[in-house]
Formats: structure tokens, sequence, C-alpha cells
């Protein structure tokens, strides 16, 4: 979990009833929640939430670093990759997943995700850092040297000047080829939920 991630007063409460419900769960995240609720905070919340969903559905599983948990001999047999520069926390997730591993995402309850770097940032140049790497993830980009303007210095990055990445557009196709059917509908369904959500943003 972030240092800078908040969980409301019956988190645990709620997270212990999930996992009661399902005792077998090896590792697991949740929906998030933004307590600054603009218009424009209210899509990134939710672009969030449904981009998590969609990569359940395609089958590239995957969780936020700002909160997941795991089994705690999982947390030690399986360490965090530290020479990636971002995604350490996807990777993670899918590592476990690929050894069969079961995973699962709740969409209750929510912790409070910072929203920090969005206000430092601007949330403009946010999306475009954030579809710039998900589009990378999806079409197996390597990340070793490339942070893709996510910068990850601890409480020091908040202190520093911001830089000014480049966001090229990166063609997915390659990637939806080898999708069944089923996962092309369901993406299309999620994409036209983020559609709307962008829509709303300006209006």
């Amino acid at each position: 979990m972030d240092a800078d991630t908040r969980i409301p007063k019956f988190f645990l409460d709620g997270l212990k009833f999930q996992i009661a419900r399902h005792p077998h769960v090896d590792a697991l995240t949740t929906w998030v929640a933004i307590e600054k609720k603009s218009a424009v905070i209210k899509a990134i919340e939710q672009a969030i939430n449904w981009g998590l969903e969609l990569y359940l559905i395609l089958g590239r599983e995957a969780a936020l670093g700002a909160f997941m948990a795991c089994r705690t001999k999982l947390a030690k047999t399986h360490p965090f990759d530290e020479t990636t520069t971002v995604c350490e926390d996807v990777y993670f997730i899918q590592k476990l997943v690929e050894e069969n591993y079961s995973f699962e995402i709740y969409k209750e309850p929510r912790y409070f995700f910072s929203s920090r770097r969005i206000e430092r940032e601007g949330p403009l140049k946010i999306v475009g850092i954030a579809a710039r790497i998900q589009l990378g993830l999806l079409l197996g980009k390597d990340f070793k040297t490339d942070h893709m303007g996510y910068v990850m210095n601890g409480g020091g990055y908040y202190t520093k000047s911001a830089t000014s990445p480049s966001f090229p557009l990166t063609n997915i196709q390659k990637f939806l080829k080898s999708a069944s059917a089923d996962q092309i509908a369901q993406v299309r369904k999620t994409f036209k939920r983020l559609q709307a959500l962008t829509q709303e943003l300006y209006q």
C-alpha cells in the first residue's frame, strides 16, 4: 500500500467480509475512490476502476500498487521486480496468475486513491501518461529503461519540477487480433462506458 493511500473507517471490516466469502483467494485488490469529486476526478476514478475490469476481461490481470494484498508466503517468494521503471505492481500480479494463484478484484470496499500526482501534473497530462503506459502493457513493451513520464521517487517527486514527456499514440490492433470474439465484445462495452464518462466532462 502506498504511503499516501487512505482507507475509510470500515474498509478492513469490508475486506474481512470479502475474504470470508472467498477464503481461497491468494491475491486481491479493490476498486478505488478519490475524495475530491470534480467532474474530471470522477471520470478518472471510474476510468481506473473500469480499467482494472478491462484487464481482467483480457486475461491481463492487474492491480495498482496503491493497494493490493497477497498471502504472506507469496510476498516472500515473489518479490517485486525492481529493475522495471513502472508497473512492477502489474507484473507482480500477472506472475502470480501465470503460476495459477487466484486473484480477485472487489468493487467494495474501496480505498481512497491519492490525487496528489493528478493535482501536481494536471489531469490531462496524467491521462496521457496513463494511456501511454496502458498501451505499452497491452503490446508487451519492456519498461526497463523508459518510465513513460511516470517518475517514481517517493515523496521527493512532489518537490521537484515536472517534466513534459511526449504522448505518442500506439495502434493496439496487433493485440486485439489475438483476442476472442467474446473478449472484444466485452472490451467494446467497457470502452463505451469510458467514452460516456469522457463525454460527461464536456456537457
